[in-house]
């Protein structure tokens, strides 16, 4: 893991254009985020360490081949001529060629009687449903009307697709469960999004809960995430917080609300894990919840007060020059 990291450590980041300041702070916070992450799943061995130098090669091939002679001049050279932008870009596409999931870390077995569930949205049900047989998925605006005769179109069996998963193929499905065993979760379509840290759901989407199984234990066997899972995805953050599998044998979400946050000592959210796509036929209850509304917030401010709060007092160079003595 040296040698590959200890390459990335030499590239030196160009001051940004004022034009563009704004998405380099950004992609400056998301990264430190997911190197703070990538160093916490080494720690507590939640991930083969070959997988975390694969991922570097990857990363530095991106690099070279989408801008080599500016990249040369980075590693080389030590002349600044990279940017926070494409070191994220080229961190996430290096993340997705990654096969499935990459975690070992199972969550605990405490959690077997616990029903779990996911968060969906409406762009799934072209998927999911034969629209000549379920036409409420083609309208423009559903209503709750249509919302329910989806559900029941669901309960019946009726238009499922033989292919309809809960989760895109080739990628980690991501679930939490309730809390208790007498818990149902509910709340408005915007709040499940916030609560859950579903960054990239926009308000025009219809939410849908989709239980998966009767409980976690009729499930299967689920994992805690990694950041090789959440492919650098701006609000995942790396959990347990203080390093110590005491905390928790499964992730935290990131709490878009700042008002659930302040004074929540960092445990805001709810608990997350992940698992591999699910049939839509096997799964046992699906019910609309209504639109998002909002958009979640993108301000720079935003971004950088998550990671703050994730990853405080370091930046970008020194955890890979952490990752890099792992």
């Amino acid at each position: 893991m040296r040698t590959i990291l200890g390459n990335l450590l030499t590239f030196r980041l160009a001051a940004p254009k004022s034009s563009s300041l704004d998405s380099e702070c950004k992609a400056e916070a998301i990264l430190r985020v997911h190197l703070e992450a990538l160093i916490l799943a080494v720690t507590i061995d939640a991930v083969d360490r070959d997988l975390i130098e694969n991922f570097g090669q990857r990363w530095m091939k991106r690099a070279l081949k989408q801008a080599p002679v500016r990249a040369r001049l980075a590693i080389w050279l030590g002349i600044p001529s990279l940017s926070f932008s494409e070191l994220y870009r080229w961190f996430k596409d290096s993340m997705r060629s990654s096969d499935r999931f990459k975690s070992k870390r199972l969550a605990t077995s405490r959690m077997v009687s616990r029903a779990p569930w996911s968060f969906q949205t409406n762009q799934a049900l072209a998927h999911w449903f034969d629209p000549d047989l379920v036409p409420q998925i083609r309208r423009h605006r559903l209503s709750e009307t249509d919302a329910r005769r989806i559900a029941d179109a669901f309960e019946r069996g009726l238009g499922l697709r033989s292919s309809a998963h809960v989760g895109r193929p080739g990628a980690p499905l991501w679930l939490t469960f309730e809390l208790a065993t007498t818990e149902t979760v509910s709340g408005s379509a915007r709040q499940l999004r916030d609560v859950l840290g579903l960054f990239d759901r926009p308000g025009s989407e219809y939410g849908f809960l989709v239980q998966l199984a009767p409980s976690m234990g009729a499930l299967g066997p689920v994992y805690a995430p990694t950041a090789l899972d959440a492919c650098g995805y701006a609000r995942f953050r790396p959990w347990p917080k203080s390093g110590s599998l005491n905390d928790t044998d499964a992730g935290r979400t990131y709490d878009l609300d700042p008002t659930r946050r302040l004074g929540s000592g960092g445990q805001h959210g709810r608990p997350e894990m992940i698992h591999v796509p699910r049939a839509l036929a096997e799964c046992v209850a699906l019910r609309g919840v209504g639109y998002i509304e909002v958009d979640a917030d993108d301000s720079t401010d935003g971004h950088i007060a998550f990671a703050n709060e994730v990853s405080p007092g370091t930046n970008v160079q020194i955890l890979l020059e952490r990752l890099s003595k792992i």
